[in-house]
């Protein structure tokens, strides 16, 4: 308080006053004009910005992989319930269809930033009875798998990459002192202000190439999205299968006891020599041993379940089965829906808009961007003003950015092959896919009609003839083991062809807890790991303006 009312006091001498008026009026005409120009630059700025759409969290790839064909029980003998699957709400999608519609001003603007986690999933759902469904699984999954989180992020960066990229240089400001008398009387007061002005529409094209990384990221948010609904489909199956083997050897393991049981039996009437006993003893503990590993199977498919869906430890329960049968596919149908749905080949198709986005940007930057400078200062001993005025631009004469645009022409044509690339891989995984997938459902189809319950028969016919002794007891070990292996394929082909199913209905897309970037690693990494030659532009600029030009008007 003191300091202020000294330099109150000393304004209001008279000498100090007839010294410092001049300068006052220089200053406050000075920055009257900075004032001026900065709300201009401001408005210029607020006039390019278009109206803010809704932020996308899209998850039409949910409703996509949800609706999908459903796949089949794995037991007929078992009433199958229906599952209706969880499809989130439809929201508003964000699409480009080219980078000319980017240029004429379809740039979207970033959210204010949330002070916490904003749209963060809320908890998964957690089972409130014995029984849960695929679509009560792919939910929880939905909600809490964390790729999906970890993308969202991805995008609001992406986000604050469109918004840096496109902001105007600051402008400068300095204070000019000069003194040339040995007692160091002042002579001279002045300020500086420095603006540079982008040409070429370098900040438009800048953020019409972050556009397409916000499509980018937000494509490769719907591809996560169907990564983690078909890993949850793929290990539903996996538990439903190990189910379906636990009941199984349940089954089996009933019928070696009742073997076992007549074994003795007919050895205490003396029917029968003791090496029967023995088998069946030796046969009945070694399926009591695969019963043991069978519900280990369970417990850990189960497990890897819930990891999948994001939620470790969701207690175990029975799962409830679709009733439809294993569908029926064509392969040029399912390759042109894959040309028209993939998430993998839009993500490719959007690197192309980024790449070119980045060539119109290197061809843009030889035009030199114009840097306004104005000084104005007053003399205290000679009672004057003086102002000067600086407009520098740097000409494009040795670097017209001729490697740049090299660079950038380059990546449009290798976007261009790696998107041909991509097509030839999910081309090769789909016919791998749907040649097995044939494979696995026939197999699955004929154990399942005639194989099965022909064994079926044929052992309850052997333990009834074995007791009444028509049969050896080998004969009724052979025809257990028969029906015991002949079980198992039939569970582990129409497991097989289940996953298949779920390989070609939900595009091949896999690997549900891989971060976005890496999906099933057929594809290149995209979106918030470039670099952007703009920006950097950019940021040498901010921190070259008043090095460069500020020394220049004071000569």
């Amino acid at each position: 308080m003191d300091r202020k009312t000294d330099t109150l006091n000393d304004f209001n001498q008279p000498e100090v006053a007839r010294c410092h008026l001049p300068l006052r009026l220089i200053l406050g005409s000075t920055l009257l004009l900075t004032s001026c120009a900065s709300e201009r630059n401001h408005v210029a700025v607020e006039e390019t910005v278009p109206e803010p759409p809704a932020v996308v969290q899209s998850e039409e790839a949910d409703s996509k992989a949800i609706g999908s064909p459903a796949l089949v029980s794995l037991a007929d003998t078992q009433e199958s319930d229906s599952d209706q699957s969880a499809s989130p709400a439809p929201v508003e999608e964000f699409v480009l269809t080219g980078f000319s519609d980017v240029e004429q001003g379809d740039i979207p603007p970033p959210p204010v930033p949330p002070a916490g986690e904003a749209g963060s999933p809320e908890n998964g759902l957690t089972p409130t009875s014995q029984m849960m469904s695929l679509g009560e699984l792919e939910q929880i999954a939905l909600n809490n798998n964390p790729t999906l989180a970890l993308q969202r992020a991805e995008i609001e960066k992406e986000r604050g990459n469109w918004t840096q990229v496109g902001l105007y240089p600051n402008p400068t400001v300095g204070y000019v002192n000069s003194t040339t008398s040995s007692n160091g009387d002042t002579q001279s007061n002045g300020v500086l202000v420095q603006q540079t002005f982008i040409t070429a529409g370098k900040l438009e094209k800048a953020r019409a190439t972050e556009t397409y990384g916000i499509q980018t990221t937000q494509l490769q948010l719907d591809a996560q999205q169907l990564r983690v609904i078909n890993d949850v489909r793929l290990r539903y199956y996996d538990v439903l299968g190990a189910q379906e083997q636990l009941k199984l050897i349940e089954e089996i393991a009933a019928l070696s006891g009742q073997t076992l049981d007549a074994a003795n039996r007919l050895y205490r009437a003396q029917q029968v020599p003791e090496t029967d006993v023995l088998q069946a003893r030796a046969q009945d503990a070694t399926i009591r041993a695969a019963l043991t590993n069978a519900r280990v199977d369970y417990e850990t498919a189960w497990q890897k379940l819930a990891v999948i869906a994001g939620c470790p430890d969701l207690p175990a329960s029975q799962l409830t089965k679709p009733e439809e049968d294993l569908p029926e596919f064509d392969l040029e149908s399912e390759w042109q829906r894959m040309l028209a749905e993939s998430p993998q080949l839009q993500t490719a198709e959007s690197q192309i808009g980024i790449a070119r986005g980045q060539l119109a940007s290197a061809e843009a930057a030889p035009v030199p961007d114009l840097t306004l400078q104005f000084v104005t200062d007053y003399n205290s001993i000679g009672n004057y003003a003086t102002f000067n005025t600086l407009m520098a631009l740097p000409l494009p004469v040795f670097n017209r950015n001729q490697g740049g645009i090299y660079n950038a022409a380059s990546e449009v044509h290798r976007t261009e092959n790696e998107l041909e690339r991509v097509k030839l891989v999910l081309r090769d995984q789909l016919i791998t896919s749907y040649r097995n997938y044939m494979l696995a459902r026939n197999q699955a189809e004929q154990m399942r009609k005639e194989v099965l319950p022909d064994l079926k028969q044929a052992l309850e016919l052997m333990i009834k003839g074995y007791e009444n002794g028509q049969f050896s007891y080998l004969a009724v070990l052979n025809a257990q083991q028969n029906n015991f292996q002949s079980n198992l394929e039939y569970i582990d082909s129409l497991n097989r062809a289940h996953r298949l199913a779920i390989e070609i209905s939900g595009l091949q897309m896999t690997g549900g807890l891989n971060p976005a970037t890496i999906g099933t690693a057929i594809q290149e990494v995209g979106g918030g790991g470039r670099l952007r030659a703009v920006q950097q532009q950019l940021q040498k600029q901010s921190g070259a303006n008043l090095s460069n030009f500020a020394p220049a008007a004071l000569q």
